[in-house]
C-alpha cells in the first residue's frame, strides 16, 4: 500500500520542482523586456490608449491604425490603472508571458515528459525574444 503513495508524493515533489524551474527560468528570460524601450507600434498603441484613456476618443475615429483595436483597449486599461508608464506597461506584459509560458508547461506535461515541457516553455520564451 506505500507503493501507490510514496509514488504519488515523488511525483508530485518532482512535478512542482520542474515547475518552479521552468517558471523562474522564463522569469529570467524575461526580465530584460521591463527596461526595453518601446518600438514604433508599441508607442503608437500607447498614445492610442492615452487618448481613449483621457480623451475618451476611440481608435479609428479619434485616432488612427491599421490594426484591430483590442491592443488599444488593451493599452488604455493599463494607463487608466498604472499610468502611462512604460515600466507599467512592461511589467503587465512580463506577467502575461509568464503566465503563457507556464501555461505551455502545463499543457506539454500532460502528453509529454516535465523535462519536455520545461524545454518547450523555456524554447517558447527565447523564440518571442
Amino acid at each position: 500500500m506505500c507503493v501507490p503513495k510514496c509514488t504519488y508524493f515523488r511525483r508530485m515533489y518532482s512535478s512542482r520542482t520542474w515547475t518552479i524551474a521552468a517558471s523562474s527560468a522564463s522569469l529570467l528570460i524575461l526580465l530584460p523586456d521591463l527596461i526595453q524601450p518601446f518600438n514604433n507600434d508599441n508607442e503608437l498603441y500607447q498614445t492610442m490608449g492615452w487618448q481613449l484613456a483621457h480623451f475618451h476618443q476611440l481608435p479609428y475615429i479619434g485616432s488612427w491604425d491599421q490594426n484591430f483595436p483590442g491592443i488599444v483597449y488593451f493599452h488604455a486599461a493599463i494607463i487608466f490603472c498604472f499610468g502611462t508608464s512604460p515600466l507599467a506597461y512592461r511589467i503587465i506584459d512580463v506577467l502575461l508571458l509568464l503566465v503563457e509560458s507556464m501555461t505551455i508547461f502545463w499543457l506539454c506535461r500532460q502528453w509529454f515528459s516535465n523535462r519536455f515541457a520545461f524545454y518547450a516553455a523555456i524554447s517558447d520564451r527565447k523564440s518571442t525574444r
